[in-house]
C-alpha cells in the first residue's frame, strides 16, 4: 500500500516535521508556493474559483505519479477545496483523508466531507461537526544539551488573545522568583507594551530548531490553549517526550493516563501555588503511556 502525505513546508516547524515523516511507503510532498504578485493573484483566483482543471499548475513533479497511490492523506495547512477536488478526479480509487492540525471555524468542513473523510484532534471540535477523533501525535529529535536543565519556565506560541494572560503568569512566576522565558509572536490588530520586559515580542515564528532547545534547555514548558480548545497542543507531547514539567489552562489534562500532579499544573484549578509545582521532582512517566501518541501510532489510526 502507497500512501501520499501532502502537507506545508512555510516554516521550520513544517519543515522538521515533513522530514521526520518520510517511510520507505510513504511520500510527504506539498503544494508548490506562488512566486510572485501575478502568480499569487492567478492561483487565489483558481482557489477561490475551484478550478480544478488549472489547479495542477501549482503542484509538483508528484502530480504525474498520482495514480499510484492507494492512500493520500492532506494536513489542513496544505488543504484547500480545489485541491481535494483534483485529487479524487485524478486518483478516484484512493482513500482520501483530511487532518486537521488546528482547529479554526473558517474550515469547510462540509465540503471536504463530500471527497474525504476528515479527523482532528480535538474531540469537543469533532462531535461538532461530526467527524473522526485521533490523538495528536509527535516525533522526538534528541538534543545534544539535554542534560544541561535550567529551573525556570519556557513558552513559545502566538498570540491569538494570549498575552494577557501571558502577562498574568509571568507577574505570578516573578513573584516566586521563578525564572521564565516567555516568547510571542505578535497578532495583527493586537496592542502590546513594547517594553515588556516579561514577554520577547516577535513579528517572527521562533525557528523550530530553536523551540526545541529551548524546551531541552527549561525543566517546565507553558502551554496556553484557546478557550474553544480541549485537545491538547504539540506543547503537552513535547513536555511529554522530552520529559519536562507542563503548566497549562487545559483542565482535560486531568483526564488521561500520564497525568500525574509532580509534572502538570493547571491554572485556575489548583490547591496549591505555583512555587508548590515547580519545587515538587519530576515523577518520569513511563514510555509505554506515550505509544499512542506516536508518529507510528497515529499512522495506524487514520490508515485503518
Amino acid at each position: 500500500m502507497k500512501t501520499l502525505i501532502i502537507k506545508g513546508e512555510g516554516s521550520s516547524f513544517e519543515r522538521y516535521f515533513k522530514a521526520q515523516m518520510r517511510r520507505e511507503d510513504i511520500d510527504v510532498e506539498s503544494v508548490r508556493n506562488p512566486h510572485n504578485k501575478l502568480d499569487i493573484l492567478l492561483y487565489y483566483i483558481v482557489q477561490y474559483l475551484k478550478l480544478t482543471s488549472l489547479y495542477g499548475f501549482w503542484l509538483k513533479g508528484w502530480k504525474k505519479n498520482i495514480k499510484i497511490y492507494d492512500n493520500i492523506i492532506v494536513f489542513d495547512n496544505g488543504l484547500s477545496p480545489v485541491l481535494l477536488k483534483w485529487l479524487h478526479r485524478n486518483n478516484k480509487r484512493a482513500n482520501i483523508k483530511v487532518w486537521l492540525w488546528n482547529i479554526d471555524n473558517d474550515y469547510d468542513i462540509e465540503f471536504y466531507k463530500k471527497y474525504s473523510q476528515v479527523y482532528c484532534f480535538d474531540k469537543k471540535f469533532t462531535q461538532k461537526n461530526n467527524i473522526s477523533f485521533i490523538d495528536q501525535f509527535y516525533i522526538p529529535q534528541k538534543s545534544k544539551n539535554a542534560d544541561n536543565i535550567q529551573k525556570g519556565v519556557f513558552y513559545v506560541g502566538s498570540d491569538k488573545k494570549r498575552y494577557s494572560l501571558l502577562k498574568k503568569i509571568a507577574q505570578d512566576l516573578n513573584k516566586y522568583n521563578i525564572n521564565h522565558y516567555f516568547y510571542l509572536r505578535r497578532w495583527p490588530g493586537e496592542k502590546y507594551d513594547e517594553n515588556d520586559a516579561d514577554v520577547i515580542l516577535s513579528n517572527e515564528i521562533m525557528p523550530y530548531e530553536d523551540v526545541i532547545k529551548d524546551i531541552h534547555k527549561y525543566e517546565c514548558v507553558l502551554e496556553l490553549n484557546l478557550k474553544e480548545q480541549e485537545g491538547f497542543t504539540l506543547r503537552t507531547l513535547e513536555a511529554l517526550f522530552y520529559k519536562r514539567k507542563l503548566i497549562t489552562n487545559n483542565k482535560n489534562v486531568r483526564n488521561y493516563k500520564f497525568y500525574n500532579k509532580n509534572d502538570f499544573y493547571i491554572l485556575g484549578d489548583e490547591d496549591r501555588s505555583i512555587k508548590e509545582f515547580m519545587d515538587m521532582s519530576f515523577k518520569e512517566i513511563d514510555d509505554s503511556l506515550l505509544e499512542d501518541y506516536t508518529y507510528d501510532h497515529w499512522l495506524n489510526k487514520i490508515l485503518s
